[in-house]
């Protein structure tokens, strides 16, 4: 079965090395319901790669890559709602690949379909759980020396926090202050 998929990938690097790219970011997220615009929001990401500006340039320019996987069975496309799956053995197939492809940079996928979560995550949620990890993106960003990235995390957070605890709540007070630090880096 390996074997099979790996020709099947190899082929898929051929006609359209973009849809190859584009399924090894896709075994990242959530197997069960990919769509366009979860993908589109890496954009978002100060270090998206040309084969990924290419794939979500537009929905029709992502269909095509995305008709590729499906015409090799490596995606399947969910009609009702207009998303897409993988099976769970092919995505860890595709993880497997990606970490072991010396041409693949496994942490900038990783980092993609963070963002792109994250800036599909809609901003008027209550969830605490959720400032929290945008809190953390913040605190990854700022250390990774990614100033704009960490203030927009930071700025999504502290409106969060604020909503749902109040100005004067710990967590609260964290994030401005480290939104401070920020602006004095």
């Amino acid at each position: 079965m390996i074997q099979t998929w790996m020709i099947s990938y190899l082929e898929i690097k051929k006609r359209g090395p973009n849809a190859a790219d584009l399924l090894l970011l896709l075994a990242r997220f959530d197997n069960r319901d990919i769509w366009y615009e979860l993908v589109e929001s890496g954009r978002h990401s100060s270090n998206v790669p040309d084969w990924l500006k290419t794939a979500i340039s537009s929905e029709l320019a992502f269909k095509i890559s995305v008709k590729t996987l499906i015409e090799f069975s490596l995606l399947e496309a969910k009609p009702q709602t207009g998303s897409y799956t993988i099976h769970p053995v092919v995505q860890d197939w595709c993880l497997h690949i990606a970490k072991a492809n010396k041409n693949v940079n496994p942490i900038q996928l990783n980092e993609l379909a963070v963002i792109s979560v994250g800036y599909t995550v809609p901003s008027a949620s209550d969830n605490i759980s959720l400032w929290g990890a945008f809190y953390s993106l913040g605190d990854l960003y700022s250390h990774q020396g990614k100033l704009k990235e960490a203030e927009e995390m930071y700025q999504r957070a502290l409106k969060g926090y604020e909503k749902a605890l109040g100005p004067d709540h710990m967590s609260t007070l964290h994030t401005a202050n480290n939104f401070g630090n920020l602006y004095r880096d």
